[in-house]
């Protein structure tokens, strides 16, 4: 199979390579709405032309491919609920979304890959098409988030995995809505919204799951903001994300950096409303394609304090 996918990806045509892929994507879809196993092949350009920003070639003749298996009939109904749930919020920030009908998430164990899968498993990913994949159990920032709880002196949360499931459905889904031209910003726009949502339902909830939420959300954008930029839209735009997300935080006052390098989440419920709306003023230029906020996100720099918290 790999081989044939091969050869049909040699062909370099991108709107026969697009005709393929939202054909295996919507067998994969159906095959997870029958609870089947999902053998996942995805042509995306994202494999196959990385370096989106300079060149139309195929730079990577790799076919992706992953095996998803889905989860028992009472998960499987919960997770579902979540996307659906997850739809509702989104929607407003999205008034004309980009799909025909409404996303499936394919959330499974991901149990086998193949082709660039190899090299570095993905854990998230929006289909070209109407729908994404989530495989939780291979989640690469648990370890990470954890550090982060212990250096405020915080106990790990016994849902944490559930937290950051529902925080990567955000994620995902907001790829589904919209797609940005500067392929640089798509990672950020999307950010944008799973930031927003994530504090939104934090704030209707105890003291406890709102800074819970805090240092999930720092736990999970902290780690690019060290990696240099490499002119490549994928790497970069998870580099402007991380960057924009962990210095609000502090810019808002809702991290502090203690002295020592322990960290003190502040669950300052004001902050977070105004930290809300600035985002989404944000989140709005990019919808509306508003030039000084795309170069002046394409050109951010981090700051002291938030390499610090990086460790560099």
């Amino acid at each position: 199979m790999l081989s044939i996918l091969r050869a049909l990806a040699s062909l370099d045509d991108k709107d026969m390579l697009g005709v393929h892929t939202a054909q295996l994507e919507k067998l994969a879809i159906s095959q997870y709405q029958q609870r089947k196993p999902v053998l996942l092949f995805v042509f995306s350009d994202w494999y196959l032309r990385p370096n989106r920003d300079k060149t139309e070639e195929i730079q990577i003749l790799e076919p992706d491919c992953r095996l998803i298996l889905p989860y028992n009939k009472e998960v499987y109904a919960s997770v579902n609920t979540m996307v659906t749930e997850a739809l509702t919020q989104l929607t407003p920030y999205y008034p004309d979304p980009e799909w025909d009908e409404i996303p499936t998430g394919i959330i499974g164990d991901g149990v086998m890959w193949a082709g660039s899968q190899v090299v570095s498993y993905t854990v998230g990913e929006g289909f070209d098409g109407h729908g994404f994949m989530l495989v939780p159990n291979l989640l690469k920032t648990i370890e990470n988030t954890s550090e982060i709880f212990e250096r405020a002196g915080l106990p790990v949360p016994d849902d944490l995995i559930i937290a950051v499931l529902r925080q990567y459905i955000y994620h995902e889904l907001g790829h589904t809505f919209f797609s940005q031209s500067d392929k640089f910003l798509d990672e950020m726009t999307t950010d944008l919204t799973t930031v927003i949502l994530f504090l939104k339902n934090a704030l209707g909830k105890r003291d406890e799951e709102l800074t819970n939420a805090i240092a999930i959300l720092l736990g999970e954008y902290r780690q690019y903001v060290a990696i240099p930029q490499i002119g490549e839209a994928n790497s970069d735009g998870y580099r402007i994300s991380s960057v924009v997300v962990t210095d609000k935080l502090l810019e808002y006052k809702l991290v502090q950096v203690l002295p020592d390098g322990g960290l003190h989440i502040h669950q300052n419920r004001e902050n977070c409303i105004l930290l809300i709306e600035d985002l989404t003023r944000l989140h709005n230029d990019l919808i509306d394609g508003i030039g000084s906020t795309r170069l002046a996100l394409r050109s951010i720099q981090p700051s002291d304090i938030a390499l610090q918290i990086t460790g560099n």
